[in-house]
């Protein structure tokens, strides 16, 4: 969860209403020298980016590319949509392709295998409840086909620093141990493997599950903590606003295809926390075809970014003051790109983002803390 809150500064500044330019000025000294010619690039073209300073290739770079391609294929509905390969996907880059799609496809498959006698038990709860409500029992109770050890929280990567590896399915096939990335995932995963329906839905820094029964009732399956919660909760825990609920941004269950746009969302942390980049074109592309799955999405916090960028890197090429409208409205290509900021800015207001504040994510903090040590003092009863 943390790592959201790595990643969210500028949507922060955005949603303040701070000019962006700001931002980078404050850290860059005043420019002295003579302004140098202005590049063939200042007419505006959105399909022409300026290089990026300091960007440099690193050993990660075709592994997502490889991942954004294909992802990008399944939103142009050029191959089947299909969300354990794209899980697979994005986490093989951040391994800088060691995983093995057979291995990975396999372990999938055996588990299913395992849910079905527990399906046939819960026959009498319905169609999409007794199939979710197998793979709910495989993840979060001890039962002999888990072998008594059912999928927990990771609280170690949650108290301590960011660790990517938390958010990986992969990872948390091998440790039993997962968060609100890798648990709602591998549910989903396991509930498209079985065939019942079950949709992603996000929360600020937070993932689960929707799930609908027979009735058309919705139910909120926190994978987290193995449980169901109430919608108010959710709301009122990670201050959803209204905005947010009317546009979508979040409570909504997501369809298969915004489920992949969220996956792209996924690989722009993962890319960032590899490569230390957040820009360029691997980023570009990822987001483009997320925001064609998913169009109200915190994409358009990333797209904002790159935007933002785009005026720096132009102004610091040309030896240009980087804190002047002025300046910035002289240039066809920075003229526009300021524009389109601004349109964005409203658009990221509009469908109800709020910074989940260091108040509330303390008190999150905290309470997770609580549950852990209940749970190791249960622990200590029962030996």
């Amino acid at each position: 969860m943390d790592y959201f809150i790595k990643n969210s500064i500028f949507l922060t500044l955005a949603i303040l209403e701070i000019f962006v330019i700001d931002y980078y000025a404050s850290s860059k000294p005043d420019q002295k020298e003579e302004a140098k010619p202005i590049p063939k690039w200042n007419q505006y073209d959105e399909n022409t980016r300026p290089h990026y300073i300091g960007e440099v290739e690193t050993e990660y770079e075709q592994y997502f590319e490889d991942a954004v391609d294909e992802l990008t294929q399944m939103v142009e509905g050029e191959i089947p949509l299909d969300f354990k390969r794209g899980v697979f996907l994005i986490e093989n880059a951040f391994y800088k392709g060691a995983l093995n799609w057979e291995e990975f496809n396999n372990e999938i498959q055996e588990m299913a295998k395992k849910i079905q006698p527990i399906i046939e038990r819960n026959r009498f709860r319905g169609g999409n409840l007794a199939l979710n409500w197998g793979v709910f029992t495989y993840m979060s109770d001890s039962i002999p086909e888990n072998n008594n050890y059912p999928f927990g929280y990771d609280y170690d990567t949650f108290l301590a620093d960011y660790d990517g590896q938390a958010h990986m399915v992969s990872h948390t096939l091998k440790t039993k141990k997962g968060n609100c990335i890798s648990l709602p995932f591998l549910y989903k995963i396991l509930a498209n493997e079985v065939g019942a329906k079950a949709h992603l839905a996000t929360a600020p820094m937070h993932l689960f599950i929707k799930i609908q029964d027979d009735t058309g009732e919705w139910h909120n399956h926190e994978v987290t903590a193995g449980s169901f919660s109430r919608t108010s909760f959710i709301i009122e825990s990670f201050g959803v606003t209204d905005r947010a609920l009317h546009s979508g941004l979040h409570m909504k269950p997501l369809t298969e295809m915004e489920s992949i746009g969220y996956l792209l969302e996924q690989l722009i942390f993962y890319y960032e926390d590899k490569t230390g980049k957040y820009y360029g074109d691997i980023v570009m592309k990822a987001i483009n075809a997320g925001l064609k799955a998913r169009p109200v999405s915190m994409l358009l916090g990333s797209l904002l970014e790159e935007k933002s960028l785009r005026i720096y890197y132009f102004l610091e090429q040309n030896n240009l003051p980087l804190n002047s409208l002025e300046v910035i409205n002289t240039y066809p290509y920075t003229q526009k790109l300021h524009e389109e900021i601004l349109i964005l800015k409203q658009q990221i207001a509009n469908i109800g983002y709020v910074n989940f504040t260091a108040k509330r994510y303390k008190k999150l903090f905290d309470d997770i803390l609580k549950n852990k040590e209940a749970k190791e003092k249960n622990i200590g009863v029962t030996q």
